[in-house]
């Protein structure tokens, strides 16, 4: 069985995806289209959850909805570097001064290490922050292999604006080094 849909509307880039997302999850069998709408739809970006415009739809075979970006909002206003994959779900928080962040991340646990200050490293487009460890003299004996959640307050030379805050992730070579970080305002 072949879908074809056509619509004067619907930007052909998701048509596709529209349809595979309708297919029934267990067989693959393809299924109707559900209605379109052209909205406003939640995104993750590096600001936060944002409304964005979006072609969404609510099939009936379905739990969550088809969300896609509008694709020419994304060639207009999206940039995302070609091969880098999202790296943590950290947020950032940055001070109603758009100076000081409180950058957070996954550090060695508390009882090992301190974090008392971070290195930021600035440009006009991008802003990378380096934690700095500085082991203690914790329990004696076997360190476990784990980590924790941390977070570390770092000045900045400019106030952020629209610069991206990106992190070191795996390292330079790997999809994620120079990933985008969240960055949300603490009002």
């Amino acid at each position: 069985m072949t879908l074809a849909f056509r619509s004067p509307n619907l930007p052909p880039e998701i048509v596709s995806a529209a349809i595979d997302y309708c297919r029934n999850v267990q067989t693959g069998a393809p299924r109707p289209l559900a209605r379109l709408i052209w909205a406003n739809g939640p995104f993750a970006t590096d600001r936060g959850l944002r409304e964005l415009p979006a072609w969404m739809m609510y099939p009936d075979n379905r739990r969550w909805p088809f969300i896609a970006l509008d694709p020419d909002f994304e060639r207009r206003m999206t940039w995302w570097p070609p091969g880098l994959s999202a790296y943590g779900h950290q947020e950032s928080v940055l001070a109603d001064d758009g100076l000081t962040l409180t950058y957070r991340f996954t550090g060695t646990p508390g009882q090992y290490a301190d974090y008392p200050y971070a290195e930021a490293f600035e440009t006009d487009k991008a802003v990378l922050v380096q934690p700095v460890e500085v082991p203690l003299d914790g329990p004696s004996g076997i360190r476990l292999a784990y980590a924790e959640e941390r977070e570390v307050d770092v000045r900045l030379a400019a106030p952020l604006g629209d610069r991206v805050l990106i992190c070191v992730a795996h390292g330079p070579g790997s999809s994620t080094f120079g990933s985008p970080r969240t960055v949300v305002t603490s009002a």
